[in-house]
C-alpha cells in the first residue's frame, strides 16, 4: 500500500487493530531487537498464566514458557529474515508447569527506513487438537485465533499494517457495509478459498454462501453495528471456488476503508473441528439410543457398587424400576448360592482398574423369582468419560434352560450312538476321520488310533474307489444333502465287508461341522441276498426243466406210446400174417423211438443229478486235444481246421464232463452243419473281462436265419436244417450244462456266414 493511500486516520485503525490483537484468545507475543518482550496480549496472558506485568520487558528463558536457547532464537530470527516467516509446532509449559502442544507462527516488522526488526510471534493451544486426532481420529483441534496486536507498542507504518493483515495464518478480509463487496482480502484469504485476488475484489461476500443464508446474511448484517468493538459472529458456512462448503467462525469489526463505511473479518476455518463435533453429537444420540433400546441391559454403579445408572432394558429384565433401585446396592440382588464367588469376581473388577471379566449368575426378578444373568464387567472408575463399574448383561435363563435341556438330550443321544449296532463316522470338509464310533472297532476291526486322523477313502476297496470319489464331490458341493452309499471296505484282517449307509453334508451346521455317514455291515446280508437270488434262479431254471419235461412228455412220449398202443388194438383183432409182419416192423419202430427219447431224457436227468459232481482244474487247450482224437478221422474226412486262443486263460476250475461235452457237441454242430463247397474253420478263444471268463465258438458254416429262430435255439427238438440228420437236442444240452455251471450262452448267426456261440462263466467258479 502506498504512503499517498493510507487513510488520515491510520492511527487510529493501527489502534483499532491493536484492540483486536489484545482480546483475541490467541497468545500474541512481540520482542524488539534486544530479546526482550514488548508485546503480551490477553491470549497470551490465559495461554500461559503469566500477567502483562511479569512478561513485559522480559527475556523467553526468564519466563520459560517454551524451551529455546539463545541459538535457537538467533536460527528462528535468520528464518524468519530469508524466508519472511516462520511455522513451528512444539511444547509450551504454563506458569504452572503443565506442559501442552501449541503452534506458533512468527513474522517480522521492518521500519519503512530500514530500523531495526521486530519479531511478532501468534501462538494457540493444539493440545485438543493433537488429543482429539490421537483419540477421534477426525476430530480436531480447537482453534480460536482473534486477531489482535497491541499497535502502540510496534511501529505504527503502513509496513506494519499490511504486515499483519497479509501475513495472518488465517482468511481476513474487508467488505463494503452496504454492497458486500470485497475490498480486499489477504493471502491465507486467496490460498483458502481458491480464488485469486481479482477474482475475489470483483466478487461480494453474498458469492461465497449458500442461497438458503445469502438473506439471513444480509438482514443481519446491515443491522450490525459493532461500533469500536470487535464482535464473535459466530459460525457460517462458506462455499469456496471447487463448490465445497467449510465452516468457520466470524470475528468482525467495523472500521473506515478509504472513506467507505467497511467491516473487517478474520474467518477461522473450523471445517474439521465442526465436523468431529457434529460426529461426537451423532454418536452420542447414536450410542444412547443403542443404549436405550439394545436388547441388553446396562448397569452402572459406584465404587461403592451402589447403582447410579440402569437402561430401560434393565428395567425390562429385571421388572425393577428405575426409581425403585437407584442408589441400592447392586449385589443386594445376588441368589446366596451364587453371592460368594460373584462378590468376589466383582470386588477384583472394583480393586483392579480397567479389568474386565465375564460374570453369569442369578439375580432376583421383581416378581419373586431367579434370572440367569451373563455378562461383562468393566471397571471404568478411572475413565474420565465414564467414572463408574460396567455391567453390560443379558438375561439367559430361557438358554440356560435349553442347554441343560440339551445337554441331556446329548447324554441320551450319545448313549444311543455309543450303544447303536449301527456304525457312526464323522468326517471333516477334508474327508478325514474326527469321530468313529464304538461300534466302528467291532465292525471295521480298526481302532481309533487306528484311523483318527486318517482320509476316509484308505480302505475303500480300489474298484469301488472312483465312484466314492465321485460320491464325495457332490457331496462336498451341496450342503445339507444326504447320499445312500453301498461299497467294499477293506476289515482290519485283510478282507473287505460290505457297507451300506447314508451320508450327510452337515459341514454348514454349527453344531455339527461335519460329514455325518451311518451305516452297517451287510456283508453276510447280501452273501444271503446272494444266496436267494442264485436259488431263485435256479427254481426259475428247474421250472423250465419241468416245462420241457411236460413238452417231453405231452408231445414226444404220445406219439410212440400212441403208436405202439394203437398197433397191439390192432393185433387183437383178425388179421394176416403179411399184417402181422407189418404191424412187428411198425412196433419195433414206435418202440426204438420210445427208447431213443427214454435215453434223451435220461442224458438230461444225469445232467441234473451231477451237478454236485466234484470240480476240478482242467486245460481247455488239453480237452479240445482229447475231443480232436476222438474224431480225427471225422475232422480228417471233413477236412476241418481247429483254431485255438486259450492264451488269455486256460486253466479253469469247472466240472470236467460238462465242459468236455459243450466243447464236443459245439464242434460236431458245426461239422454236422459245414457248408459243402468250403473247408471248415471252428475257432475256439478265451479272453477275461473283469471277473468274467468268455469262451467263444465260432466257424464259417452254413449258419441260420437268428432274427426268426432267436426264441427257440436252445429249445429241445428245435432243427434248422431238416435236410441234414439230427435230433434237435445237442445244443438244448448245451445249455443245459453251461447254466448248471452258472454260466450263461448267447448265440449270434447268419444264413451262409456262420455261427458263434459266446459263453461266460463266473471266475469265482
Amino acid at each position: 500500500m502506498s504512503h499517498e493511500n493510507i487513510p488520515s486516520n491510520l492511527e487510529d485503525k493501527i489502534l483499532l487493530l491493536a484492540e483486536m490483537i489484545e482480546n483475541s484468545s490467541e497468545a500474541i507475543i512481540a520482542h524488539g531487537p534486544d530479546k526482550k518482550l514488548i508485546c503480551w496480549n490477553l491470549g497470551a496472558e490465559k495461554l500461559f498464566g503469566y500477567s502483562k506485568h511479569e512478561a513485559l520487558g522480559q527475556y523467553v528463558s526468564d519466563l520459560k514458557f517454551t524451551i529455546l536457547t539463545a541459538t535457537e532464537i538467533t536460527s528462528i530470527e535468520n528464518q524468519i529474515q530469508e524466508f519472511g516467516s516462520w511455522k513451528s509446532e512444539r511444547t509450551f509449559f504454563h506458569k504452572n508447569g503443565i506442559p501442552f502442544w501449541g503452534a506458533v507462527t512468527g513474522n517480522k516488522l521492518s521500519s519503512k527506513n530500514g530500523g531495526e526488526d521486530y519479531f511478532y510471534f501468534i501462538i494457540k493451544d493444539i493440545s485438543n487438537h493433537i488429543k482429539l486426532e490421537a483419540n477421534l481420529q477426525r476430530n480436531n483441534d480447537e482453534l480460536e485465533l482473534l486477531l489482535k496486536f497491541r499497535t502502540e507498542e510496534l511501529h505504527k507504518t503502513e509496513e506494519y499494517y499490511r504486515s499483519v493483515f497479509e501475513n495472518n495464518p488465517m482468511p481476513m478480509w474487508v467488505i463494503d457495509i452496504e454492497t458486500f463487496k470485497f475490498l480486499d482480502v489477504n493471502q491465507c484469504a486467496i490460498q483458502q478459498y481458491g480464488y485469486s485476488r481479482e477474482e475475489f475484489l470483483s466478487m461480494t461476500a453474498l458469492d461465497i454462501r449458500e442461497e438458503d443464508d445469502k438473506e439471513k446474511f444480509k438482514n443481519l448484517y446491515r443491522g450490525l453495528d459493532t461500533g469500536s468493538k470487535t464482535i464473535n459472529r459466530g459460525v457460517w458456512k462458506h462455499k469456496i471456488k471447487d463448490g465445497s462448503i467449510i465452516y468457520v467462525e466470524i470475528t468482525a469489526q467495523n472500521l473506515e476503508y478509504h472513506g467507505v463505511a467497511a467491516r473487517l473479518i478474520l474467518a477461522n476455518n473450523i471445517t474439521e473441528k465442526y465436523m468431529a463435533e457434529e460426529k461426537l453429537i451423532v454418536n452420542e444420540k447414536r450410542f444412547k439410543s443403542l443404549i436405550e433400546n439394545s436388547h441388553d441391559a446396562f448397569t452402572m454403579f459406584d465404587e461403592k457398587l451402589n447403582i447410579i445408572y440402569r437402561s430401560q432394558s434393565s428395567e425390562r429384565i429385571t421388572g425393577w424400576p428405575n426409581n425403585e433401585v437407584i442408589g441400592l446396592n447392586f449385589i443386594s440382588g445376588i441368589h446366596p448360592d451364587d453371592f460368594k464367588s460373584t462378590y468376589r469376581k466383582i470386588l477384583e473388577i472394583k480393586n483392579t482398574p480397567f479389568k474386565s471379566s465375564i460374570l453369569e449368575f442369578r439375580l432376583k426378578h421383581k416378581n419373586g423369582n431367579f434370572i440367569c444373568v451373563n455378562g461383562f464387567v468393566s471397571n471404568l472408575m478411572n475413565d474420565e468419560n465414564v467414572k463408574a463399574i460396567v455391567f453390560n448383561f443379558q438375561d439367559v435363563t430361557d438358554r440356560k434352560i435349553s442347554e441343560e435341556k440339551l445337554q441331556a438330550s446329548e447324554v441320551r443321544f450319545r448313549s444311543l450312538i455309543e450303544n447303536s449296532k449301527d456304525v457312526f463316522v464323522m468326517f471333516d470338509k477334508s474327508f478325514n476321520i474326527i469321530y468313529r464310533s464304538p461300534s466302528a472297532n467291532r465292525v471295521t476291526g480298526f481302532s481309533d488310533s487306528d484311523l483318527l486322523g486318517a482320509n476316509g477313502m484308505i480302505n475303500v476297496h480300489p474298484d469301488d474307489l472312483a465312484e466314492a470319489k465321485v460320491i464325495l464331490v457332490d457331496l462336498l458341493a451341496n450342503p445339507g444333502k444326504k447320499i445312500r452309499i453301498l461299497y467294499r471296505n477293506k476289515h482290519k484282517d485283510g478282507h473287505y465287508i460290505n457297507i451300506d449307509g447314508v451320508m450327510t453334508n452337515l459341514l454348514n451346521d454349527a453344531s455339527v461341522n461335519a460329514i455325518v455317514f451311518s451305516f452297517q455291515d451287510v456283508t453276510d446280508v447280501i452273501k444271503a441276498e446272494k444266496e436267494r437270488n442264485r436259488m431263485n434262479d435256479e427254481i426259475i431254471k428247474r421250472s423250465k426243466r419241468l416245462e420241457q419235461f411236460a413238452y417231453i412228455i405231452s408231445h414226444n412220449l404220445r406219439l410212440p406210446v400212441a403208436n405202439i398202443l394203437g398197433i397191439a388194438d390192432y393185433l387183437k383183432g383178425d388179421i394176416t400174417d403179411d399184417d402181422c409182419a407189418n404191424m412187428v416192423d411198425f412196433l419195433s419202430s414206435a418202440t426204438v423211438k420210445l427208447d431213443e427219447v427214454i435215453k434223451d431224457l435220461n442224458n438230461i436227468l444225469q445232467i441234473q443229478s451231477q451237478i454236485a459232481e466234484y470240480k476240478e482244474v482242467v486245460s481247455m487247450s488239453k480237452l479240445v486235444a482229447d475231443i480232436e482224437s476222438s474224431i480225427k478221422m471225422l475232422l480228417h474226412n471233413y477236412h476241418v481246421t481247429i483254431n485255438i486262443d486259450f492264451e488269455a486263460k486256460d486253466e479253469i476250475t469247472t466240472i470236467k464232463s460238462y465242459l468236455y461235452s459243450i466243447f464236443y457237441n459245439l464242434i460236431s454242430n458245426s461239422v454236422k452243419y459245414r457248408k459243402l463247397d468250403e473247408p471248415l474253420v471252428i475257432s475256439l478263444r478265451s479272453k477275461v473281462v473283469q471277473d468274467k471268463l468268455i469262451i467263444t465258438v465260432k466257424d464259417n458254416g452254413l449258419g441260420f436265419n437268428y432274427k426268426q429262430n432267436a426264441e427257440k435255439i436252445f429249445g429241445l427238438y428245435k432243427r434248422f436244417h431238416p435236410e441234414i440228420e439230427g435230433k434237435g437236442i445237442g445244443l438244448f444240452l448245451v445249455k443245459t450244462q453251461v447254466e448248471s455251471l452258472d454260466g450263461t450262452i448267447s448265440v449270434s448267426s447268419e444264413l451262409g456266414l456262420g455261427t458263434e456261440f459266446t459263453m461266460e462263466f463266473p471266475l469265482s467258479n
